[in-house]
């Protein structure tokens, strides 16, 4: 049986997120199922995509015992820039490399000189170049996917790359910049709009994710463009703060404007654009320092709510929230993270909060060069699990003197793709109606004053550490390659001789 209903996916970085949503935003259902990331030698960063294929099929299955029936459609969006490594059978060639991949730095530096404008080493082409340059691959590699696109080949059997608006185009996949890197177009599938309906669940889909064969499923979109939607940030001065394992700092301007070490994208609204920042390991911070006190087992709203027993400013320690390099505004990959100021009077409530504290001084950094460059910021949506702590949104809140909005579905990125799949089947005509209808703010946080004076004087004490660091990164860096060289060379000589 099926009812009026979407399914919504979001393929996040450490979990599959999905809704079941009705017309009029109401949540029918939710669920949520893990997977792992594989961190491997120094920036690799590694995803198996049958975890994905089974937090899939795990979450279609709880949905489904919640409301005993099926939906009108699907529709599956998320992580991005995730490549999946294809072979001529469509059948994936080991592990998905991540967007938090650095290893192909190399590749983007050729990349950004040959094309004339900045190329990420998280981006998708750098990491195919590498994958074609290695001999573990070489001859075996057909077809390159995201990550939520794979997923859909393994419903449908059909094969798209989603594109939001045209202008995403250069970013995700530039075929005549790839072709003189010696890559062939067809190495990429055929962009398709998100939105597009591109097909029906297969009698293989059916079988292996136990959904109804013949289920439409639309194509969704990257993980950050749904938490626009999910949020309603579509109008120009709103900040879409997406906050899980990294950090998207979203604003949506009236205009085009560029700025170094930031993102501009059209928006998914006609008419408007969108400026961003990233800032890769934030939630990921959290989760080290946690794991590194030997809290493991204890949960988040406990570990965010033993923060409270830490003053604002941590009792003197700031937090360099960078621990697998640095992204927006300066890009630097081999930045990493640091506590500053730690002494014996620190008790872990303390670190912990100087971890929140870290990351709310990072999104103010961005935040700082929106309005110098004359961007106006009036308030911030919160979403995604930082959003479900009241704690954190606080110092937030406090840190950048911003009024933080928490919406009532605080897991914007399925929401979003409900939004987008309820234009699809018609329900509404355009993505305003629906975000209109389908979106409510539940809470509103505003900053005590009291507090941003002081986080003021301490964001700038932040600032410069992280710049008067960055010297010492790189030579630690330097040094540890030279290390692991020689210690290598040296374990290997001595192998020699014990065999002679």
């Amino acid at each position: 049986m099926r009812k009026r209903s979407i399914w919504a996916f979001d393929i996040g970085t450490s979990s599959v997120k999905s809704l079941e949503v009705l017309p009029g935003g109401k949540v029918l259902g939710e669920a949520h199922f893990p997977h792992n990331l594989r961190f491997l030698k120094e920036g690799f960063v590694e995803a198996d995509p049958r975890e994905w294929e089974r937090s899939l099929k795990e979450c279609a299955k709880a949905l489904f015992q919640k409301s005993r029936s099926f939906p009108e459609a699907l529709i599956i969006g998320g992580q991005g820039p995730t490549l999946v490594i294809l072979d001529e059978k469509k059948v994936p060639l080991g592990n998905a490399i991540s967007w938090m991949d650095r290893r192909a730095f190399k590749e983007a530096d050729s990349l950004s000189k040959e094309s004339g404008r900045f190329i990420d080493s998280s981006f998708y082409m750098p990491k195919a170049l590498w994958v074609l340059s290695s001999p573990d691959f070489k001859n075996k590699v057909r077809f390159f996917l995201p990550c939520p696109e794979y997923l859909i080949l393994r419903l449908t059997g059909k094969m798209f790359s989603g594109i939001p608006q045209a202008g995403f185009s250069e970013i995700i996949w530039d075929r005549n910049l790839m072709s003189r890197f010696g890559v062939p177009h067809d190495f990429w599938p055929e962009f398709v709009p998100c939105g597009t309906v591109v097909g029906v669940v297969t009698p293989e889909g059916s079988a292996e994710f136990e959904i109804p064969e013949g289920t439409p499923v639309i194509l969704g979109l990257p993980d950050f463009i749904e938490s626009w939607l999910g949020t309603g940030t579509i109008k120009p001065g709103i900040v879409c703060d997406r906050g899980g394992t990294s950090q998207g700092i979203n604003l949506c301007i009236p205009k085009k404007v560029e700025i170094d070490g930031l993102i501009t994208l059209p928006h998914f609204i006609e008419g408007f654009w969108n400026i961003s920042g990233l800032i890769s390991t934030t939630g990921k911070s959290l989760e080290k320092v946690k794991n590194l006190l030997g809290m493991e087992s204890r949960p988040y709203e406990d570990i965010i709510k033993s923060t409270l027993d830490s003053p604002p400013g941590s009792k003197g320690l700031i937090f360099i929230p960078h621990l697998a390099g640095e992204r927006s505004p300066f890009w630097r990959p081999f930045t990493r993270g640091a506590i500053f100021g730690l002494g014996l009077n620190h008790r872990p409530e303390d670190i912990l909060r100087s971890v929140l504290e870290g990351c709310g001084f990072a999104i103010r950094q961005i935040i700082e060069i929106f309005e110098r460059n004359s961007l106006a910021v009036n308030e911030v949506r919160s979403t995604g699990k930082q959003a479900q702590s009241k704690e954190w949104t606080q110092i937030k809140a406090d840190i950048t003197g911003k009024p933080f909005l928490l919406p009532e579905v605080r897991e914007s990125e399925p929401l979003g793709g409900a939004v987008l799949g309820a234009v699809s089947l018609g329900w509404y005509s355009k993505i305003e109606e629906a975000v209109e209808n389908m979106v409510k703010i539940e809470q509103v946080v505003k900053p005590n004053l009291r507090n941003f004076e002081l986080y003021s004087q301490f964001f700038e004490i932040y600032k410069s550490l992280l710049e008067e660091t960055q010297g010492f990164f790189g030579a630690i860096n330097d040094l540890k390659n030279k290390f692991m060289e020689e210690e290598s060379a040296y374990r290997k000589t001595n192998q020699n001789e014990f065999h002679l």
